[in-house]
């Protein structure tokens, strides 16, 4: 099994971040080293294209250094926010990395065209998707469903007590994201349909073609409606449906709900699924 050193946050354990280690061993016969992005070979999973960003211009040697090592390959990576919302340099500075790229594959056209920018590169012709929609691909079955609803919290959004809202909706069962990848993904797999304020969340069930709706629970979750936004651009979405808990703005019957605001065609995930798989950047030993 081949090494590679891969940049993905390794804080509190979260389903999303840990996907990357999952979809590499299981899918591509890789094993990914966390390291800090300053040392790694790749990035895939996150929006972690911020922590490429320097603040000034390239002039301090060390950065110099950093700068001529092998390019970062990029697969499927998305940024947090606008560039004006997560400031890493002195306004009227242009953007720019202290690495190197190779972009394989990007999270939506919020990240690529930033990407462009930054790079002044064209990458019209760069697969755009989460490669978390390659989660399903690491069940070893389908479990039977047992839930008409899961209710999918962020990890930062735990201990919340918006989530006492649920908890009378009849067939509702709660899947916390700090579990194993591979239990988190059964969970989701035993549920009709998902309500989740986590990005992976809904994306994994995009994964196993599962209706689902983003929910707002917070304010919490750096750059706001920015990497969901992101997300859905890669199905040619401009914008995407979310209920409003702070607000209590929860649907009488939720599930119902979630099956008739669902939009995503099925045929949209295989195709993307399909061009991320083709051109993850490491081929199988």
């Amino acid at each position: 099994m081949k090494d590679v050193k891969v940049w993905y946050w390794l804080g509190e354990p979260n389903f999303g971040d840990m996907l990357n280690a999952n979809i590499c061993k299981d899918l591509f016969n890789i094993n990914a080293i966390p390291v800090a992005p300053k040392e790694c070979q790749a990035s895939f999973i996150g929006s972690v294209l911020d922590d490429f960003l320097y603040p000034h211009v390239l002039k301090n040697a060390e950065y110099k250094k950093l700068y001529a090592q092998q390019p970062v390959n990029i697969w499927g990576s998305g940024f947090i926010c606008d560039k004006n919302h997560f400031i890493k340099r002195p306004f009227g500075l242009p953007e720019c990395f202290y690495r190197r790229i190779n972009v394989h594959a990007v999270r939506g056209k919020f990240s690529r065209d930033r990407l462009e920018q930054i790079t002044k590169t064209d990458l019209s012709g760069v697969v755009l998707g989460d490669p978390g929609l390659l989660a399903g691909m690491l069940l070893k079955h389908m479990p039977r469903k047992k839930y008409k609803i899961g209710i999918i919290p962020h990890h930062i959004e735990l201990q919340d007590d918006l989530w006492e809202r649920f908890k009378d909706i009849p067939g509702v069962t709660f899947i916390n994201v700090s579990d194993s990848v591979e239990n988190t993904l059964y969970k989701i797999a035993e549920c009709e349909t998902i309500a989740s304020s986590a990005m992976h969340g809904l994306i994994a069930a995009d994964s196993m073609y599962i209706p689902n709706i983003r929910l707002v629970a917070s304010n919490k979750l750096i750059g706001g409606d920015y990497k969901f936004n992101d997300y859905y651009s890669a199905y040619g979405l401009d914008k995407h449906k979310k209920i409003n808990v702070i607000d209590n703005d929860i649907p009488h019957d939720l599930y119902k709900y979630i099956k008739e605001h669902y939009v995503i065609n099925p045929e949209n995930i295989k195709q993307i699924q399909k061009n991320l798989y083709k051109s993850f950047p490491y081929k199988k030993d």
